[in-house]
This record gives C-alpha cells, structure tokens and sequence, in this order.
C-alpha cells in the first residue's frame, strides 16, 4: 500500500483526503514539514504540503523514497525544483487554489 502524509492539513482537509483516499496508507501532520518532523514521512512516496512547507535539499535528503510532492496551492516556490527533477520526484500543484478571492479581492 502506497503511503502519503500530508502536512498542514486541518481537519475539514484530513477527513475529506481520508474519504478520497481511503485505499491509501494515509498520516497526517498539523505542522508544516520540517527537518524536525521529517520522521513522519521517511517511508512515505507521497507528501501533501502547504506553503509552509519548505522543500529543499536537506529535506528531500531525509525523504529516500519520495516520488512525489503535491502542494495544495497554485505557487511551487518553496520546493526546489531542480532537485526534485534530478531525484525523479513529480511536482504537482493547484493551478486555480484561490481563483475566487483573488478575483474577489
């Protein structure tokens, strides 16, 4: 069973992923990922994070067997990407995360 941990997930968010992903090896951390509450996520080939969340090389060090990162908002800007591609992780975003409040705004 592939295993996934999201980051900075509520728990509106964790019960609706949990509904979503109910086939999956699921765990979930309040806090954004860190260096020190990497553990969580040692064994996992998916991450989920917010913006918090800072994904750079000593991070991805930790994460051996990440496959991919999917942060649950449209900017990436806090994941290095070139590391991510020279290790074969895939990057995903939301592309539209926040559409109407901006326009609102």
């Amino acid at each position: 069973m592939h295993k996934i941990v999201f980051f900075e997930a509520d728990e509106k968010e964790e019960k609706n992923l949990r509904f979503l992903l109910s086939s999956f090896d699921l765990d979930f951390e309040p806090q954004p990922l860190s260096l020190k509450n990497f553990k969580v996520a040692t064994d996992a080939q998916a991450i989920g994070i917010f913006v918090h969340s800072k994904i750079d090389k000593k991070i991805l060090d930790k994460l051996s067997k990440l496959k991919l990162i999917t942060t649950l908002s449209t900017g990436y800007d806090h994941i290095d990407l070139k590391e991510c591609k020279k290790r074969g992780i895939t990057i995903t975003n939301v592309p539209t995360y926040g559409d109407d409040t901006v326009a609102e705004h």
